[in-house]
């Protein structure tokens, strides 16, 4: 059974002339049931009376991975028109989820963003409930408490449902490190006749040896005799060299520290990295067996997720002896833990999102903006001072820390005391006592700056290449949409060779103003 409980949508408009809002009957969500695919739609409708351009959409807050969308971008929008972005959510962890979606636009010369920041919740069956939201050792603590008790049965009898039933289909049997079968349908197994046994994936001789150990299904597995043998209590690792032994994708030999270690075979590396950690969650690293090996471990689990037959291993396991192995429910649980083997939480990152590393406001259009500060890491993000250029009218500013997912949103305007036509400066914001990040704007009045309209641009219609005047320092290209193109330059000759045919805007800046015109690509 899964429950529900409430989700929360932050979404601040710019401008009243930008909107991104949910398509009616295609909202996230309230939560979400973890590995499981979901669906939402945003619209986002531009109500300025000139055309705008979606540059990109910036995903912070969750893993690319997670979250997909159907857009390509640069995608123009016209006066009064709308675009619906469909997007695809799957997330892998009973935990809440802030993530942030960067709009980054441009109209004309204006470069800025608008945002839609989302929380919900991933959630999982009822059996996991008390480990919602927790971490590092709070989680490990958690996590072992809910596989604590469990029903003991004789080692005799675990062994027989084992052969019996969890690991038997249709009468066949398969050793996990060979892949070699035995026929076999009642009890357990002679040894002499069939050279199958018994393996324990965390030695007898290393802890497991007594019960409850002894008989826990979620670390005892079906063998070849001599595989097991060979497999003796060495770690696991990666072999690198001096193979003793190897059978069917199994290996005995070193790694590349010298040790002796031995290597399962690819299918069942995830299998045995989460019986390994399984044993150490429940019963503890008995003789420090974990630690040289638990950094593999994590890394076979994660390459090879449980599959169909490993699902059904751990339900059948779980009616026979009443508790399961959580990280073959839910392998992601181990990135919220540091470490099974020492305790603690996972490594903190410090990760500050602001996505707009350059804003440029054309002033007869937009004299104001958000400054967007995401916290997009695992870490509290202090922000101690936000130091404006002066030419932004001041913000109500004071210490402020952002916990995980947190946003703040400074809304930034020009200050109509200055006259300059043309302004550049550093927004330098300041966080976690010592680092900064730098925002570079530029603002400026493209229509009290002096326009010559006649530009020289030779030949025109052209094909390969234009002739402009020398002398400029910054040159914008734009096509019909009013999207900025990049064209090459050298000296006062662009290069159009690579321009799709149609009609193209320069406006090229010099010293005393702004030239511009406009050219064919034929």
């Amino acid at each position: 059974m899964f429950f529900y409980l409430f989700y929360t949508i932050f979404q601040i408009s710019l401008f009243s002339n930008i909107n991104i809002s949910y398509v009616e009957n295609q909202v996230l969500p309230q939560e979400i049931k973890i590995n499981q695919k979901v669906d939402f739609s945003l619209i986002i409708t531009n109500n300025f009376s000139n055309n705008i351009t979606v540059d990109k959409i910036v995903i912070s807050g969750i893993d690319s991975d997670s979250l997909k969308l159907d857009i390509q971008t640069p995608v123009s929008l016209g006066v009064d028109e709308s675009k619906i972005i469909n997007f695809s959510l799957q997330i892998n962890n009973n935990i809440t989820y802030n993530f942030l979606l960067d709009f980054n636009l441009s109209i004309k010369n204006s470069k800025f963003s608008e945002y839609f920041l989302v929380k919900t919740e991933g959630i999982v069956s009822d059996y996991y409930k008390s480990t919602q939201n927790l971490y590092g050792d709070i989680l490990i603590e958690e996590l072992k408490n809910v596989i604590s008790e469990h029903t003991v049965h004789t080692y005799r009898n675990a062994r027989i449902f084992m052969w019996e039933d969890l690991h038997n289909i249709n009468g066949t049997v398969e050793c996990i490190y060979t892949g070699q079968t035995i026929q076999h349908t009642t009890g357990i197994p002679n040894v002499q006749q069939t050279r199958f046994n018994t393996e324990h994936t965390w030695p007898q001789s290393l802890g497991s040896n007594s019960e409850p150990p002894l008989s826990d299904l979620h670390h005892i597995f079906p063998s070849n005799e001599i595989a097991n043998a060979r497999r003796a209590n060495y770690p696991f690792d990666y072999v690198t060299n001096s193979i003793i032994w190897q059978e069917g994708g199994s290996t005995l030999g070193k790694n590349d520290k010298g040790e002796t270690i031995f290597e399962v075979r690819d299918v069942h590396k995830g299998n045995t990295a989460r019986a390994i950690l399984y044993f150490a969650l429940k019963y503890g690293n008995n003789s420090n067996y974990l630690n040289s090996q638990e950094k593999v471990l994590k890394e076979w689990s994660y390459n090879d997720l449980p599959d169909e037959f490993e699902l059904q291993r751990n339900e059948k396991a779980f009616q026979f002896q009443h508790n399961r192995n959580p990280f073959i429910d839910n392998p992601h649980f181990l990135d919220r833990i540091g470490s099974l083997a020492h305790g603690g939480f996972p490594e903190l990152i410090n990760n500050i999102s602001i996505r707009q590393n350059k804003i440029t406001l054309e002033l007869d259009i937009i004299d104001n903006f958000n400054l967007n500060i995401f916290n997009s890491g695992s870490s509290n993000l202090a922000i101690s001072n936000i130091i404006l250029p002066e030419f932004l009218k001041e913000i109500n500013f004071s210490n402020t820390t952002l916990s995980r997912g947190d946003l703040i949103s400074y809304n930034l305007e020009f200050d109509n005391n200055f006259t300059n036509d043309n302004l550049k400066g550093d927004i330098i914001i300041t966080y976690n006592n010592n680092e900064h990040h730098l925002i570079e704007i530029e603002v400026f009045k493209f229509s009290s700056i002096k326009n010559k309209s006649n530009l020289f641009i030779s030949p025109n219609p052209t094909n390969n290449f234009i002739e402009i005047e020398n002398g400029f320092f910054e040159i914008k290209c734009f096509d019909l949409f009013g999207r900025e193109i990049n064209i090459n330059s050298n000296s006062n000759i662009l290069d159009t060779s690579k321009l799709t045919p149609g009609i193209y805007f320069l406006n090229i800046k010099y010293l005393d103003g702004i030239k511009s015109g406009q050219f064919v690509k034929i």
